[in-house]
């Protein structure tokens, strides 16, 4: 099976559990809720603020992991923009988010600064794009705006944790992992990393053992066929 059937079957087996009774906080089915694994009352951070401009399509992949920062973080502090443009008139608090000095988004890029180096006055904004590589390009094309922000790159770590979906290459990261990592470093608080990354943890193994598999990025694929 490749990753396109895999993902139609968990769509096909969501769309089944939707008449299952689910979890009010984290969404899912009662039957691997991860509300455990969520920290007991949502965060309320201290010094940011997270923004993250979905792709319509990323909100109907299976195991998306935005639901993961919503359920984890204060109303307050995780907002969730839904869609492909973000114009002014149709998203007027969202720019003055884009106007403040204080505004940074995580996006690879030639000019981005590395988020270690970053120093921050205050309480700062931090925007995401949700989707795949090829629908974030998009929407950065389609939102220039986009590209008159501070960008900022993460140097990952390791290899990414969401191991049941298929990463471009071994640099790429979730997008709870982007936002765990630059958290933890814009509200100088370490622990906060492993607090939003436990659930992701425990998503990928309630999929593995319900049948998922590990997968690895196409770069390490690739790389593999070669040897």
């Amino acid at each position: 099976m490749d990753n396109d059937d895999f993902f139609d079957a968990f769509n096909d087996w969501d769309d089944l559990t939707q008449k299952r009774e689910q979890c009010l906080r984290c969404g899912r089915p009662t039957t691997v809720c991860i509300c455990s694994h969520l920290p007991i009352d949502p965060i309320q951070l201290k010094r940011s603020r997270l923004h993250i401009l979905q792709h319509p399509n990323e909100e109907n992949r299976p195991l998306h992991t935005v639901s993961i920062l919503r359920s984890a973080l204060h109303t307050d502090s995780c907002y969730v923009y839904k869609g492909k443009s973000f114009s002014q008139q149709k998203y007027p608090n969202l720019h003055q988010v884009f106007k403040a000095d204080n505004t940074v988004l995580l996006y690879p890029s030639k000019n981005a600064t590395k988020l270690d180096d970053l120093k921050f006055n205050g309480c700062c904004n931090v925007v995401l794009v949700d989707g795949t590589w090829k629908q974030a390009s998009s929407m950065f094309a389609r939102n220039p705006v986009l590209d008159t922000l501070t960008k900022v790159q993460i140097e990952a770590p390791s290899i990414s944790e969401y191991v049941v979906r298929t990463q471009p290459n071994d640099k790429c990261l979730s997008t709870v992992e982007c936002a765990a990592i630059a958290l933890s470093h814009t509200e100088d608080d370490l622990n906060l990393k492993e607090v939003l990354l436990k659930p992701l943890r425990a998503m990928c193994q309630f999929q593995l053992n319900h049948g998922a598999v590990v997968h690895q990025s196409k770069e390490a694929v690739a790389r593999s066929k070669m040897q």
